[in-house]
């Protein structure tokens, strides 16, 4: 059986340690047979770009070095290149279970050529296959628990980076800081709204972020909160048609505060819409929102301009 290391690796028994390092002679074929294993049997690999590709190949020769050299070594099995592939694929787009899918064909083909190289060694025993397979077992075992930690970290840290890149969008939005929203790239799909606006500026006295975007989708509504520290501040896109410039859009103000309302907020108020110069599309500034303004109404979207 394999032994439980203080670091929590595991050390493979000496059969499969020494067979590990006749395999190691071959690892250019064993990662070559891999990726076409991977490739031909997981359906979302096949479809990966040529780049992408590469990269798996390079990560499945890592994975079999890695794996090859700690067992011949007879040391706890490391898991870095593991980790470092898994977090790649999630970043990726890959599925979790094509990911884990892959990882099994790994030890599979892994488990199939040390105990094939144990079984021709003389005086290996019935017994000595047996332990053999247990420890290969408890390391696929373990590859599994970390490729499902791994991945899930990975998409919990993407989460929190998109948030975050959606928040300094929003305050780059909303307080008017042109530079900042096209140095963070900023677009109004990259904020779950429509390309085109009209668009309204909305502060809500206090409240949940989801609660009020749920409660806008109820309404028919796209919008794209954040929170404050007296608030939410919010951009909203208001339904078409979007009246000649000048002309009041009580109806569509008074819809977007309704659902405001029904959301459990109060809205501070609401202020006709401010025409932008001549020929400029404009986009919210919250230092509009942030000087107490409840709802104002802008141009067709675009690109910020300063």
């Amino acid at each position: 059986m394999s032994d439980q290391h203080a670091d929590g690796g595991l050390i493979v028994p000496p059969l499969l340690a020494v067979c590990a390092a006749e395999l190691l002679e071959r690892i250019d074929a064993l990662a070559d047979d891999l990726f076409r294993k991977i490739t031909t049997e997981v359906a979302p690999y096949a479809r990966l770009s040529d780049e992408i590709m590469a990269d798996v190949r390079d990560f499945n020769e890592r994975n079999l070095r890695e794996q090859l050299t700690c067992m011949a070594h007879h040391r706890p099995v490391r898991t870095d290149s593991t980790r470092q592939s898994v977090r790649r694929r999630a970043t990726q787009g890959v599925p979790l279970d094509a990911v884990l899918h892959a990882f099994l064909i790994g030890y599979r083909l892994l488990a199939d050529a040390l105990v094939d190289r144990a079984k021709r060694r003389p005086g290996t025993t019935m017994d000595d296959i047996a332990q053999a397979s247990m420890a290969l077992w408890s390391l696929l075992d373990a590859a599994s628990r970390t490729v499902n930690d791994v991945y899930r970290d990975t998409l919990v840290s993407l989460a929190r980076a998109d948030e975050l890149q959606r928040l300094l969008l929003l305050d780059a939005l909303l307080t008017g800081k042109t530079a900042d929203w096209a140095a963070l790239g900023g677009t109004a799909a990259s904020l779950g709204l429509p390309e085109q606006g009209p668009y309204v500026c909305v502060v809500a006295d206090h409240g949940d972020v989801t609660a009020m975007e749920q409660a806008m989708l109820r309404g028919g509504l796209r919008s794209a909160w954040r929170p404050r520290p007296d608030g939410l501040a919010g951009i909203v896109a208001l339904p078409d048609p979007f009246p000649a410039p000048g002309c009041a859009h009580a109806s569509a103000l008074a819809m977007v505060l309704n659902v405001v309302g029904t959301a459990g907020h109060r809205a501070c108020g609401t202020q006709p819409r401010v025409p932008p110069a001549a020929g400029e599309r404009r986009r919210p500034a919250a230092g509009d929102a942030g000087q107490g303004l409840a709802a104002r109404r802008y141009a067709q979207g675009g690109h910020a301009r300063s």
